[in-house]
């Protein structure tokens, strides 16, 4: 439905018409009195009127067109306003002038009268047209709520089978996801296993090498250091005894009956059980390792020797050796001492080639 003015018959269109006009002249021809005699203030004119006894509000909504004022108010504004100011309760009016007025003023009362009918009738029309508004607006609201909830209901089940196919299509991928990784954990372990297999099969045949059992690769290595300490020994005994030899000091200046205490342990070349070692002393004197009595014959003599005194001279007390007694305990023992001044033309520690009782036992 198409809202517009409401459907008013012509005669009564034609009768407002004629009312609305009639009350705005009058209302102009109001405004002109009151200018004419000096415009004056409501307050004076509300004192100065008498019966009927005006108000600021009656004044404002008749000058200004909201209100049609009654006769007697009129009579009693325009004596109050004809007069001078400010003017005494018993002043008479103007007769010509309040004829005036009083004729106006039933001129437009009767066009009131005439428009009264179809103002009724007009704002029934209005009142019917709002009513059927209302309850269209009702309809509508009430269409609008149940469109509302079936769309929402719509959407929530729409939302709940997502969701439930959004959990369905999760489940599958963790499940796929756990069996890749079980796959890649197996395949990992298959791997792994391939590659310790050479090893294990390299472990085990150096096992059997060593008698069979399972011998770590520290205890594998230790017979190898052994025997290359024994070499070390031996090399450095062979440049001790070259250096000796090629001194020029005469043999029978040192006492080769003389045994000086043990020198540093030099491990057995052989696999003992771990902490067990064999002692095994070495002389710096050629007369012990070689017990003739002159030097090896071909070795030269050197020229920047020193011949020896005719007198030579006391030896002087031996130094009693500080080594201990040895025990049969396994822990290698070391005793330097020096050689007298006057036996050897070397200083420094001497070594003997006596085995420590605890050896010979083992």
């Amino acid at each position: 439905m198409t809202y517009g003015d409401p459907q008013v018959e012509p005669e009564d269109a034609a009768a407002i018409a004629a009312y609305e006009e009639a009350w705005r002249e009058f209302t102009i021809e109001l405004n002109r009195l009151h200018i004419a005699y000096g415009a004056p203030s409501y307050a004076t004119l509300v004192k100065a009127s008498d019966r009927p006894r005006l108000t600021k509000a009656g004044l404002n909504e008749a000058l200004s067109g909201k209100r049609f004022p009654s006769l007697e108010a009129l009579l009693e504004f325009v004596r109050v306003v004809s007069n001078p100011q400010p003017p005494l309760t018993d002043t008479p009016a103007r007769p010509e002038l309040m004829g005036q007025w009083r004729s106006q003023w039933q001129h437009v009362k009767f066009l009131q009268r005439q428009a009264h009918a179809p103002w009724t009738r007009v704002r029934t029309t209005v009142q019917d047209m709002l009513d059927q508004a209302l309850r269209e607006a009702e309809d509508v609201r009430a269409t609008t709520h149940e469109e509302a909830a079936r769309l929402r209901a719509s959407a929530e089940a729409e939302a709940e089978r997502l969701r439930a196919q959004a959990q369905h299509d999760a489940d599958q991928l963790l499940q796929r996801a756990k069996a890749e990784a079980e796959q890649l954990h197996v395949q990992a372990l298959q791997d792994t296993e391939e590659l310790h297999t050479p090893a294990r099969a390299h472990t085990d045949r150096t096992s059997s090498r060593w008698g069979g059992g399972v011998i770590s690769p520290r205890l594998a290595w230790r017979p190898l250091v052994t025997l290359a300490g024994v070499g070390v020994a031996g090399m450095g005994l062979a440049i001790t005894l070259a250096a000796d030899s090629l001194t020029g000091q005469p043999s029978s200046s040192c006492r080769p009956t003389r045994a000086h205490p043990a020198a540093p342990v030099t491990p057995r070349a052989s696999l003992q059980p771990v902490g067990t070692t064999e002692q095994v002393t070495v002389a710096h004197e050629p007369q012990i390792i070689f017990p003739t009595g002159s030097r090896w014959s071909g070795w030269p003599s050197p020229a920047w020797s020193t011949p020896t005194s005719a007198t030579p001279s006391e030896d002087p007390s031996p130094t009693a050796s500080s080594s201990p007694t040895p025990s049969a305990s396994p822990t290698p023992t070391t005793s330097k001492t020096h050689a007298p001044a006057g036996t050897c033309g070397r200083t420094g520690p001497s070594e003997s080639p006596t085995r420590s009782p605890s050896s010979s036992a083992s």
